[in-house]
């Protein structure tokens, strides 16, 4: 895997075209890094290689948290505006990745998302 040599060593710099990122995440695996733009958008990059596997639109625009799941088959979404989670499946090929199930209507907004070590129960900390 292509490490920094120090803490602070640069490994790959993206260009989010100003849009502001407020989250990021690499898989249990080891093999996916994942970001996420306030637009609504999350790219998800293969680890070796640095290969940007797939860009995924959501109808979320104000992304504000991702996370893997641990066996890093799935990868939750949540918004502070519309009070939604997202799960993606991550199965498979990339042209076959796609929206898991949404859950609407959340009291408030979501904040930070994270799922159980066994991968059975997934939390959300919503704030409002």
């Amino acid at each position: 895997m292509n490490l920094p040599k120090r803490p602070l060593d640069k490994i790959k710099e993206f260009s989010n075209n100003s849009q502001n990122c407020w989250t990021v995440a690499w898989s249990p695996s080891g093999r996916y890094f994942a970001y996420a733009l306030f637009d609504g958008t999350i790219t998800i990059y293969e680890n070796e290689t640095w290969t940007e596997l797939r860009k995924i639109e959501l109808s979320v625009k104000t992304i504000v948290h991702i996370a893997f799941s641990p066996s890093s088959g799935f990868l939750a979404a949540t918004g502070s505006k519309e009070n939604q989670i997202i799960i993606i499946d991550i199965r498979g090929t990339p042209d076959i990745w796609r929206i898991q199930h949404t859950i609407p209507n959340l009291p408030y907004e979501g904040r930070k998302c994270i799922w159980s070590r066994d991968g059975k129960y997934f939390f959300v900390c919503l704030w409002g």
